[in-house]
């Protein structure tokens, strides 16, 4: 892969990568922003085993998830659900301006909101929330995700679908049964 291929691969995934880690380290754009450098990082290092018949996207994506795993491993770092949660709240507190009543209201709403689809979405597999976060969070497209996974792109069509109708079925029966 030439230097010039690189750049633009660099410019078109270096966004995805950040939220790729940012909603996968409780919203830490710090530390975000230093999982993407080392990201980067090892794959210009590694850029003469990148098979140029394949795609870049899978291949990046597969360096930033080892390196997740091997920074959360290094570390014995977790994540709370609370964790998650403040960090979103101390970003809502920067990004919209309210009145104090209306920004209060519109916390406590949306801690509300936040609980219950974290706790929806973690009664969901692994693979499935996996899927969520790829489809809905990272904003990958299909083939990718079908790549990502190894799995056919009609498969990841129906297993989002599917994934979906049960976040729905597993929401409805927590409003229904008041949690």
């Amino acid at each position: 892969m030439s230097s010039l291929d690189f750049l633009k691969n660099y410019n078109k995934f270096k966004d995805k990568i950040f939220n790729y880690f940012f909603y996968r380290t409780g919203f830490n754009r710090e530390l975000s922003e230093d999982l993407v450098s080392d990201v980067f990082e090892k794959a210009i290092n590694g850029v003469d085993s990148f098979d140029n018949t394949k795609e870049f996207g899978p291949w990046i994506y597969r360096i930033a998830h080892n390196h997740l795993v091997d920074y959360y491993r290094k570390d014995k770092k977790d994540l709370s659900i609370d964790a998650l949660l403040e960090a979103e709240d101390n970003n809502i507190e920067e990004d919209i301006n309210l009145s104090y009543k209306e920004d209060f209201e519109y916390k406590i709403d949306n801690e509300i909101l936040k609980e219950d689809l974290l706790g929806s979405i973690n009664k969901l597999s692994k693979l499935e929330k996996e899927i969520i976060v790829l489809k809905f969070i990272d904003d990958i497209d299909y083939e990718e995700i079908s790549k990502l996974l190894n799995k056919k792109e009609g498969t990841i069509r129906v297993m989002v679908h599917r994934t979906l109708a049960k976040l729905k079925k597993i929401i409805e029966e927590n409003n229904k049964n008041g949690k």
